[in-house]
């Protein structure tokens, strides 16, 4: 398998690349294998910072079910 929270030189983790590329199923599928949306990068930027605010809305969204759900 892949591991969720790889990170490239420059810092980026797979879940940065999918917000910049704005891919939401890609994103929600890294988010559900455990993938952190607190690491940054090299610039400091957390996935969050990096996707366009309607991906930004919708990992939020995933974010605060999957709080509500519990594990």
């Amino acid at each position: 398998g892949v591991d969720a929270n790889y990170n490239d030189k420059q810092g980026s983790s797979l879940l940065h690349l999918a917000a910049v590329f704005n891919q939401t199923e890609i994103a929600f599928a890294l988010m559900d294998y455990g993938a952190s949306l607190d690491c940054k990068n090299s610039q400091g930027e957390t996935p969050l910072d990096c996707a366009p605010a309607t991906l930004q809305y919708k990992m939020k969204k995933k974010m605060e079910e999957a709080t509500q759900s519990g594990p």
